[in-house]
């Protein structure tokens, strides 16, 4: 059996046991043909895709030995660069609500070429959910017949939106929340910043690691996620035309799905606002996701059960969401 020295370099905190399994995988080279990288927003899918292509395209993978990725070689700094030849990536087209036929039927091309420098053809499919029927299909059919050195990596924020015919021929992998005591943790020991500034990032981010580390890198971020917050309460609080004004604040008027992912992350927002207010209502004041906003939650003079209310219509709206509707409109039903 060979022997290896790699030190693997993951953009991640959390979720060892994941970790733990996809260095085994690459060791062995037991690779599956397709992974999906699921979780929620910001909890650091993406990063994880973009380090494992990396790193099965690194040169250390070779030498059995070095840090993995090592961020160094030819092959890493391609990758950095969006310019490897061996790495494929799909997402949506700004402004169009699916992942079209024509750019799988591409990527399928692509993929099917062989390596060029490297063991591995890798190619990394973002927001999968975004996949129509037709293209589903297309790459379904690559699944099927699984290529050596080929390894395909979806990520997706909602797992159940992928077809079972997907799922099914896939290693499925599921990043958890990472608890807010971890997430102080990291913060404070890898980043500038003051205990009070790391417990608000920490609870702010609910769990999502990649989201902290934004927050606490993108002071401009930060602020406007703030500045976010205080916008939705004041449209909570606000009549008719301060709602629609506020509406138009928030979201662009255009129907892609840049501005459905727009939406949904305001969705969030509102529903974290709602249980910080209800957390207040019970005397858990502790644990606030939106400390940095806590004197407006209190502000809020609701009644629990229009807050359960307002609640409920955040989740009607999440699946109009996930249907295709215009999301002005949808959020618009929620506002009004």
């Amino acid at each position: 059996m060979t022997t290896h020295h790699w030190q693997f370099k993951w953009p991640l905190f959390g979720n060892g046991n994941i970790i733990d399994f996809l260095e085994k995988s690459i060791a062995s080279r037991q690779l599956a043909n397709c992974y999906i990288i699921a979780g929620p927003s910001g909890v650091g899918k993406n990063n994880l895709a973009n380090s494992f292509a990396q790193a099965l395209l690194c040169d250390n993978l070779k030498k059995q030995g070095g840090e993995l990725p090592c961020g160094e070689c030819g092959n890493c700094q391609q990758t950095d660069r969006g310019a490897h030849r061996d790495l494929i990536k799909v997402q949506r087209d700004l402004g169009k609500k699916n992942i079209s036929i024509e750019q799988i039927r591409s990527f399928i091309y692509a993929m099917q070429t062989g390596s060029f420098s490297s063991n591995y053809k890798v190619g990394i499919i973002k927001e999968a959910e975004a996949l129509n029927s037709e293209s589903s299909n297309a790459l379904l059919k690559t699944l099927e017949e699984h290529q050596p050195g080929v390894v395909i990596i979806l990520t997706t924020v909602n797992l159940d939106d992928l077809p079972e015919t997907v799922r099914s021929r896939s290693q499925i992998i599921s990043l958890k929340p990472v608890s807010s005591s971890d997430i102080y943790d990291y913060i404070l020991g890898q980043y500038n910043i003051t205990r009070d500034g790391a417990k608000q990032i920490s609870r702010l981010a609910a769990g999502r690691p990649a989201l902290a580390v934004k927050l606490a890198q993108d002071k401009e971020f930060f602020q406007e996620t703030k500045n976010t917050l205080n916008k939705i309460i004041e449209l909570i609080k606000g009549n008719a035309a301060v709602k629609m004004q506020t509406a138009d604040e928030l979201l662009s008027q255009d129907n892609s799905g840049e501005t459905a992912e727009q939406a949904r992350g305001i969705l969030q927002l509102w529903q974290s606002i709602i249980r910080d207010r209800l957390l207040l209502e019970y005397g858990l004041g502790h644990i606030l996701i939106n400390e940095v906003v806590v004197d407006k939650i209190k502000s809020l003079s609701l009644s629990k059960t229009e807050l359960l209310k307002m609640n409920e219509a955040i989740g009607e709206a999440e699946k109009y969401l996930n249907a295709n509707v215009n999301p002005k409109l949808v959020l618009e039903s929620v506002y009004l």
